[in-house]
């Protein structure tokens, strides 16, 4: 009878085996139950399956507060090898032409029933610590982030938002979106979004939005309009001011909203003169 105790012996130390849909797209992040200045509580993070399903790329933009006060992005990229189980960890360098440090990442990749569908999902946490080049004394730290993702659902079923939850997805683009539900179901309490901006002399490929207050209808249906100005950091157009009008528009469906996001620029130089004109329209869906 040696022989059974050692079958079972084998059957309890197997690992939990998990198989990824190769080449998908998950995406998502993190977004607060409260707006906050410089939106510090809203990170991004987006993964993609390999086409052999055995590794994933991450993707992670993440608010980092810096000791002279700014808030800034840091932007963390790794390939990363799956595990049997479908957890994944990873740490290293983090090196661009402005800044150098550390960042350390892990997670987990599952399938998960949401609203009747079968969806894959990850779940992690990550951080990331740098400082400036050139023998500055500006350092920038992120919180933990604690992040999920989530693949891109079908949008169906009636109207049935879910109080304070988080709904995490993508859009057309392949970039991350996250939105969170106020406690009462009646709002959006901020919808943060990335999407690619095209000029007609340029192309910002990584712009972002966080949209707080649209009123979620009977109906599950949502919009609001949002304006604002901020001085361009991008060297072509340093000094000028970029005029936003971001129009947020969707509907919720069962454990899932979808919708659209319009985002027109006028960037003006001091001189008053209009410089640029930049547009991006986009389509997005989501899930808690």
């Amino acid at each position: 009878m040696a022989w059974l105790a050692a079958a079972a012996v084998l059957l309890v130390a197997a690992p939990p085996s998990f198989a990824p849909t190769r080449g998908e797209l998950l995406g998502g992040g993190s977004v607060g139950p409260a707006t906050t200045a410089g939106h510090v509580d809203v990170d991004f993070t987006t993964i993609r399956i390999s086409k052999d399903g055995k590794s994933l790329h991450f993707y992670g933009d993440w608010p980092a507060r810096c000791n002279d006060g700014r808030v800034v992005t840091a932007n963390v990229e790794r390939v990363v090898r799956i595990q049997p189980d479908g957890s994944f960890v990873s740490a290293g360098l983090l090196s661009t032409a402005a800044v150098v440090g550390t960042f350390e990442l892990q997670g987990r990749l599952e399938h998960k029933s949401i609203g009747g569908q079968e969806l894959d999902v990850g779940s992690g946490t990550g951080s990331s610590e740098f400082t400036s080049r050139g023998g500055g004394t500006t350092t920038c730290k992120t919180p933990l982030v604690s992040w999920q993702v989530r693949a891109t659902p079908h949008v169906t079923g009636p109207a049935t938002p879910k109080r304070g939850a988080a709904y995490f997805g993508s859009n057309d683009q392949t970039d991350p979106v996250v939105l969170r539900v106020a406690k009462d179901g009646g709002s959006l309490v901020q919808a943060g979004i990335e999407f690619g901006l095209d000029c007609r002399y340029f192309r910002f490929h990584f712009a972002s939005d966080v949209i707080p207050g649209a009123k979620i209808a009977r109906d599950g249906s949502f919009s609001k309009v949002q304006r604002y100005s901020s001085v361009v950091s991008s060297t072509r157009y340093r000094g000028a001011v970029a005029r936003f009008t971001a129009t947020l528009s969707g509907r919720f469906g069962a454990s899932t909203a979808g919708g659209s996001l319009k985002v027109a620029v006028r960037i003006t130089a001091k001189s008053g003169a209009v410089v640029d004109k930049c547009r991006s329209a986009t389509t997005f869906a989501a899930s808690p």
